[in-house]
């Protein structure tokens, strides 16, 4: 009987990098589809949705996280973008595309491609780094994104 209350979830796997606790490999459960947008949930709707999230870690257990502990969430690119052409969407609407260097407050730095779309007297990293709508950059690393949080990025770079 509780099997018809189950809201379907497709299992992810991500790797979070948490502040003062290091790397940390979990599952996450995204759900079929999202609550504002049209598709699949993603991991970036799970990180604006709650100031905890669930996860079940690779050992099994179960835990909550933190959100603003959350230094940078790494997740399959597929589970983030989908099965849509994101990037050439984005393209195809005049969006920037940067390549980056993103340094965390533990002196750990990654690097990759944010695409970005703003309007076109905003378009600088500038613009898009103090962009208050989004708390996580999204920087694409070939198959992975990392969903960097911005209160844990002390320098961006351009390469």
């Amino acid at each position: 009987m509780a099997d018809k209350f189950a809201v379907p979830k497709q299992k992810v796997r991500a790797t979070v990098k948490l502040a003062g606790a290091g790397d940390l490999a979990v599952f996450l459960f995204l759900a079929e589809s999202a609550a504002n947008h049209l598709g699949p949930e993603r991991p970036s709707d799970l990180l604006t949705a709650a100031r905890f999230i669930p996860v079940v870690l690779d050992d099994g257990g179960f835990s909550f996280l933190q959100v603003g502990a959350i230094q940078m969430l790494s997740v399959p690119a597929e589970s983030e973008l989908g099965g849509s052409t994101t990037a050439e969407y984005l393209s195809a609407q005049d969006a920037t595309t940067l390549s980056v260097e993103i340094c965390l407050d533990d002196t750990t730095c990654f690097s990759g491609t944010v695409i970005y779309l703003l309007p076109e007297a905003q378009r600088r990293l500038q613009d898009f780094l103090n962009d208050l709508s989004d708390q996580f950059v999204q920087l694409r690393d070939g198959d992975t994104i990392h969903l960097i949080n911005k209160d844990h990025i002390v320098r961006v770079s351009p390469t």
